[in-house]
């Protein structure tokens, strides 16, 4: 298939535009067009098609003669657990039969891999904050100790307090879900904050 070669933001445009705006009417209430510019990249100027239940699709041009149209969504929170669903049809295809092939192909996939990416990112934040609360409680055991890594996309918490002014070295690294530690470094802490620690992380 012969590479489309350079074509100005107007013309690509002016190509994409018209054949989204009637995709839109074909899928049905709900849909609209929008404007995306995730990439400053005239080669890449891309339309989207944003649906009534959060569903967003790409549809930007081929090589010669082709579209591709890819299920999207702009939250990259979600997007990072989103698998890659695209297809390419050809560009004179009729409108009603792509709107069709978007429904087919594309929609039930992403509606899907929607629903999955958003619980896994509730699951992320659910864990964090189970790690959070957890790291808490060790916190206000020990004094001076702080938290160098703690990040919801990590999935990891490590609190840690150095033996300086007089405080004891100490490392927890907290389970992605907060529920205990996977590594516990604890030096000469006194048998009453071991205990408390312990009883907190166990």
């Amino acid at each position: 298939m012969p590479y489309r070669g350079y074509m100005s933001e107007t013309e690509t445009r002016a190509i994409l535009e018209p054949i989204a705006r009637q995709v839109a009417e074909h899928l049905g209430d709900g849909w609209t067009v929008r404007d995306w510019r995730g990439r400053a990249d005239e080669n890449y100027i891309t339309t989207m098609l944003a649906g009534p239940e959060g569903e967003e699709i790409l549809l930007n041009l081929g090589d010669v003669g082709r579209l591709r149209i890819s299920g999207f969504c702009s939250d990259p929170d979600i997007s990072d657990h989103l698998k890659n669903v695209s297809i390419t049809v050809a560009e004179n295809r009729p409108l009603k039969a792509l709107a069709g092939e978007i429904t087919r192909r594309i929609l039930p996939d992403l509606r899907e891999g929607l629903t999955k990416a958003k619980a896994a990112v509730r699951k992320l934040n659910d864990d964090h904050a189970a790690r959070t609360a957890l790291a808490d409680k060790v916190q206000g055991i020990l004094p001076g100790a702080r938290m160098p890594y703690h990040d919801v996309k990590m999935r990891h918490t490590e609190i840690q307090r150095y033996a300086d002014a007089g405080h004891v070295s100490v490392t927890v690294h907290l389970d992605r879900d907060g529920t205990g530690a996977r590594e516990v470094t604890l030096r000469d802490l006194s048998e009453d904050k071991l205990l408390a620690v312990l009883a907190i992380i166990a």
